[in-house]
């Protein structure tokens, strides 16, 4: 985890709601704690949060699009 610090780019990190089986194992790429311990060491990022399964550009695309543009304007 300690190599997000050497990402200097302005970054997205999409979070989508972490979910967990009925025997406790993580069905998301990151819990919320890891996610936002993420962000916090990279040195340009933003996260968005979003109840939402892994797919959020498909069923966000409208958030997904107001991300990538905001990125591309700075």
């Amino acid at each position: 985890m300690e190599m997000m610090s050497e990402i200097k780019v302005p970054t997205i990190f999409y979070h989508a709601e972490e979910m967990f089986t009925g025997d406790g194992i993580l069905m998301a790429a990151s819990s919320n704690d890891q996610a936002r311990k993420a962000v916090s060491l990279m040195n340009n990022a933003e996260m968005i949060e979003l109840s939402s399964n892994h797919d959020i550009h498909r069923f966000h695309p409208d958030v997904f699009i107001d991300a990538v543009n905001k990125l591309l304007n700075q």
